[in-house]
C-alpha cells in the first residue's frame, strides 16, 4: 500500500503481475531460466562486457599464501 502516491503503487502493482504472469506460465519460465545468466548480464543480443572486478579471489586461502604468523 503506498496511500500517499498511488500512481507509483499502481505502476509497480502492473510490474509485479506482469512478472507473475510470466512466471507462473511453464513456457514462459523455462525460457526465462534459460537465458538467466545473459538477461542478469544486460541482455541477449551477446554485446554485453563485464568490466568488473573480481572480488571473488580474495574470498580463497589462495590469495593469502604468503602471509603466515612468523617473524618474516
Amino acid at each position: 500500500k503506498n496511500l500517499e502516491n498511488p500512481e507509483v503503487a499502481a505502476e509497480k502493482f502492473k510490474l509485479i503481475q506482469a512478472a507473475y504472469d510470466v512466471l507462473s506460465d511453464p513456457q514462459e519460465r523455462a525460457w526465462y531460466d534459460s537465458h538467466r545468466e545473459a538477461i542478469l548480464k544486460g541482455g541477449l543480443n551477446g554485446d554485453y562486457e563485464d568490466e568488473s572486478v573480481d572480488l571473488l579471489q580474495y574470498f580463497t586461502t589462495a590469495c593469502y599464501s604468503a602471509f603466515g604468523d612468523d617473524d618474516q
